[in-house]
């Protein structure tokens, strides 16, 4: 069985690039960690690169 790498390319995060390297720091911090706490846009990015990862991210917070 062969593991595969996952690949990233820059993309447009927050105004600036995200590099793959930082695309792959969050995705082995959210391997690692459980109830992370993310801003709205974070928790985007992790929904739409790593859906099957979405439950370690912790509830989202209502406004007030």
């Amino acid at each position: 069985m062969t593991d595969k790498k996952r690949t990233y390319v820059p993309r447009i995060f927050e105004g600036r690039v995200m590099l793959p390297e930082e695309q792959e720091r969050i995705y082995l911090q959210l391997l690692t960690s459980n109830g992370w706490e993310v801003s709205d846009s974070m928790r985007e990015l992790i929904l739409d690169e790593w859906p099957e990862l979405a439950h370690k991210l912790a509830p989202k917070k209502s406004p007030g």
